[in-house]
């Protein structure tokens, strides 16, 4: 078992030399990286952007909150050039990424995605600026021409703005940089294909309602001798499908306070203002809690399949045992040496507090010793903290896979070698068995069974028969 073990460890080792040689390869490769290459590539830059992105977002934000408190004034120049600086700013960005990665890697192999996205952002910037500049010298003129030019120039300018607010959708980009956000956008998204069913189902519930009272409020409103505010009613909410439905659809978001389309209804005729009632009670009570099942259970699934979520949560998970574990350790160390002895293990199995705390930390062991000997890895007769940090992680819950497997492969690997030792001493058997044989047939024969048994490994005792 041990030359077994030891060869598949040189086989393991000779493996990790070849790798390491791969990865040294590897490493001289990235550091023969650009200076742009490392530039884009580095933390730093990221982080300067994202602020960057977030303070544009926010002069956008003031800009326009300024254009609503003082409407047809021109506004500020300090506006132009914020914006303008932004521009440039996010245009090289956009170069400085083309110059590291090469236009083909960065618009061309990796498809549609950002990269697009902030190239369409700064050739809108680069015109622009253009048209300001353009506008503010128009400006400055005052030729007889000039007027129209400058109204013309004023309705681009208009548009070009317009599409300035784009940019702030780049402030998408920072979520990565924010683990709950990021949990909250990847779950909106991940129930995007269960909002879309739903919409299906409420609007053919709203369209077969909403064709039931159109039909009827149709032809109630060609007849005579209804009172005014019936007839304003109906031609309001019920005067045709389309706003038919659109009033099942307000009535159950809140968008209108359903007693007011039903007043109407009720006038009209009493079995459809109970069909209106039916939709509002089957829609709020069943449909919507449905829905929202539907929704939290998408989320939830989708959020646990997430890897690099699950691995934020277990590292968060890790840290805060990591840190109740430490607390622990210091109650148990009475005289705060540092260290935990047989005996401070023993107390924290005969005090019920603490053997509930343990309990609570997922160790459910009820020797002592056995505790403490799985703890004490250097034999020191002695378990430091990092050692009893460490033992816990390794005995918190049930058996760990890892260690499943591995006492599997240990196991498989025992049986192997105890077939082939019982394989040899089968062979050993069957060759005495047939040194018997010849003796009893011709005793003479088996003078020369000396020879033999030396040549099958065969001791013989003093009355001359074969022994294993």
């Amino acid at each position: 078992l041990f030359e077994e073990e030891n060869e598949r460890r040189s086989i393991a080792v000779d493996a990790a030399k070849r790798s390491s040689f791969r990865a040294t390869k590897l490493k001289a490769s990235r550091d023969e990286m650009t200076v742009w290459q490392k530039i884009v590539n580095s933390n730093t830059f990221e982080v300067i952007i994202s602020v960057c992105i977030i303070l544009n977002a926010a002069v956008i934000g003031v800009e326009v909150q300024w254009q609503s408190n003082n409407i047809g004034k021109q506004p500020p120049l300090v506006f132009y050039v914020l914006q303008h600086c932004y521009a440039m700013l996010f245009v090289a960005e956009l170069l400085m990424r083309i110059k590291a990665a090469g236009f083909y890697e960065l618009f061309v192999a990796k498809g549609l995605g950002w990269p697009h996205f902030d190239l369409f952002i700064a050739v809108v910037a680069i015109a622009e600026m253009i048209l300001d500049i353009d506008y503010l010298v128009a400006m400055q003129q005052t030729s007889p021409s000039g007027g129209s030019t400058g109204v013309g120039q004023l309705r681009m300018l208009r548009m070009m703005r317009i599409t300035r607010i784009v940019r702030t959708f780049r402030i998408q980009r920072v979520i990565r940089f924010i683990a709950p956000l990021r949990t909250l956008v990847y779950s909106i998204v991940a129930t995007m294909r269960s909002l879309f069913w739903s919409m299906v189902l409420l609007l053919m519930m709203m369209y077969v309602v909403g064709t039931i009272i159109t039909q009827y409020t149709v032809m109630t409103l060609g007849q005579e001798g209804l009172r005014p505010w019936v007839m304003d009613g109906l031609r309001r909410y019920w005067s045709s499908l389309d706003r038919s439905m659109f009033t099942l659809f307000q009535s159950v978001c809140g968008g209108v306070s359903w007693r007011e389309p039903i007043q109407s209804l009720e006038a009209m005729s009493l079995p459809v203002s109970w069909v209106f009632t039916a939709f509002v009670s089957i829609i709020y009570f069943a449909v919507l809690n449905v829905i929202t099942g539907v929704f939290c259970s998408r989320a939830i699934e989708t959020t646990q399949k997430n890897p690099e979520l699950i691995a934020s949560s277990i590292l968060k998970s890790k840290k805060a045992y990591v840190e109740n574990l430490k607390t622990f350790f210091n109650l148990v160390d009475r005289d705060q040496s540092g260290m935990i002895t047989l005996s401070d293990m023993e107390q924290i199995l005969e005090d019920d507090e603490k053997a509930a705390q343990l309990h609570a930390l997922e160790l459910d062991i009820g020797d002592a010793w056995t505790l403490f000997k799985l703890m004490d890895t250097d034999q020191s007769g002695l378990v430091s903290i990092e050692e009893f940090t460490e033992a816990c992680l390794a005995l918190k819950g049930s058996a760990k896979g890892v260690a499943v497997a591995s006492l599997a492969t240990d196991l498989r690997t025992l049986a192997k070698k105890i077939v082939k030792q019982i394989r040899a001493v089968e062979g050993r058997l069957d060759a005495i068995d047939h040194v018997q044989s010849v003796q009893s047939v011709d005793p003479l024969a088996f003078a020369g069974r000396g020879a033999c048994d030396q040549e099958l490994g065969i001791e013989t005792n003093c009355a001359g028969k074969p022994s294993v």
